[in-house]
Order: structure tokens, then C-alpha cells, then sequence
């Protein structure tokens, strides 16, 4: 199922809680920051934020750091439910194909979810920057 989500914000009412956004924007963009090779997954946890909100009408009650799921929607021992997150800079679908399904040597995204006992339900969401493509996947049940 194709579905088509359009993200947009008003930079002047954000600028009125941040009064530095502007600048801090162009920084980044510039490659003055130390994120700057971050920016892929940055955004891809933005647009994953969204796609949760706006595909499944929940909130993200956990960030989990180091392990599988990335966000949690329910944070249930033995029961967890979440979104697996990545973000790459190029090669789009071929780049994805590499996250979902892995190596020869690595399992993709896909298989170590799967695997996860204590992870009842599980999503995928994959952006990219150029091309500017995404993957949202129910990988499990």
C-alpha cells in the first residue's frame, strides 16, 4: 500500500521558541557542526516520529539506545512494540534492500526483528536523502 505524507512547519513560529534556529540551521547545512554526518539518521528519526503519529495514531513512550527496536510504543517486558530506524545518505532503494536484508556476513533489519522474542510487534521505517525515498514495513507479527 503506497501512501503519500507531505511534512512542512512555519519557521517563525519555531524561531519564536528557538530565536537561534535560523542560525543553527545554516550552520548545519553548512557542514559547520559535528553532526553533520548524522543528518540522514536524524531526519529519519524525525520522519519516523511523524509516520508513527500519523500511520499508527500512537505516541513513542521509549527511545531505546543500543538495541533493537529504535522507538517504543509500549515498553511491556517480554511484549515490546516499536520502530526500527535508519537513514542513509544515497542510493536509495538499493540502500534499503542492504538494511532490510543484511550480508552474507551481517542479518538485515528484518531477520533481527523477527528473531527478537521479546518484541511482539514491529515496524521498519527507512528514509533517504537522494533520492528522496522512504520504506514504513510491518515487519511483525
Amino acid at each position: 500500500m503506497d501512501h503519500e505524507l507531505t511534512v512542512s512547519w512555519d519557521m517563525a513560529r519555531l524561531t519564536e521558541h528557538d530565536p537561534r534556529l535560523e542560525s543553527d540551521i545554516r550552520r548545519f547545512r553548512e557542514g559547520k557542526t559535528l553532526t553533520h554526518e548524522d543528518r540522514p539518521k536524524y531526519a529519519a528519526y524525525g520522519l519516523a516520529m511523524v509516520a508513527v503519529s500519523c500511520l499508527l495514531r500512537q505516541r513513542i513512550v521509549h527511545v531505546a539506545y543500543y538495541r533493537a527496536p529504535d522507538l517504543l510504543l509500549d515498553t511491556t517486558a517480554g511484549a515490546l512494540r516499536g520502530v526500527e530506524v535508519a537513514g542513509r545518505t544515497t542510493k536509495g532503494y538499493a540502500a534499503f534492500k542492504q538494511a532490510l536484508d543484511g550480508t552474507a556476513s551481517k542479518p538485515g533489519k528484518r531477520g533481527q526483528l523477527a528473531a527478537m522474542e521479546d518484541v511482539t510487534e514491529a515496524y521498519i521505517s527507512l528514509w533517504c536523502v537522494d533520492p528522496k525515498v522512504s520504506i514504513w514495513e510491518k515487519v511483525k507479527p
